[in-house]
């Protein structure tokens, strides 16, 4: 039969399984701290990415704002053209209408 071991080969056994059970436990937490940093970078990159869109979303409606801003100043100006080519038509008009009214005048008044 062999002999069973003593104190100190029990205490190097304890020791040699925490030992292991140690540099276990660093590779599991080596590995986590790898994990973490993979999802870090992840939640990163997926803040730009959203950060970019939202930039963008941001400068097309900007563009679009300015763009439709344009359209009315475009429409108003349409619009007082308009008017202003309608007051001159109505402007010819009158001074026409006044001239035969004047012409009328001075006939009848060289008839008398």
């Amino acid at each position: 039969m062999g002999t069973a071991p003593g104190p100190k080969d029990q205490r190097q056994d304890i020791l040699s399984n925490q030992e292991r059970e140690a540099q276990e436990q660093i590779k599991k937490m080596k590995k986590e701290r790898l994990l973490i940093t993979k999802v870090q970078g992840l939640a990163a990159q997926e803040i730009r990415d959203r950060l970019q869109q939202l930039l963008q979303q941001q400068l097309r409606t900007k563009q679009h704002q300015e763009a439709r801003e344009r359209e009315k100043q475009q429409s108003l100006l349409e619009q007082m053209a308009c008017k202003e080519h309608q007051q001159v038509k109505q402007t010819k008009w009158h001074c026409s209408y006044f001239e035969q009214v004047v012409r009328k005048q001075q006939e009848q008044a060289l008839k008398v």
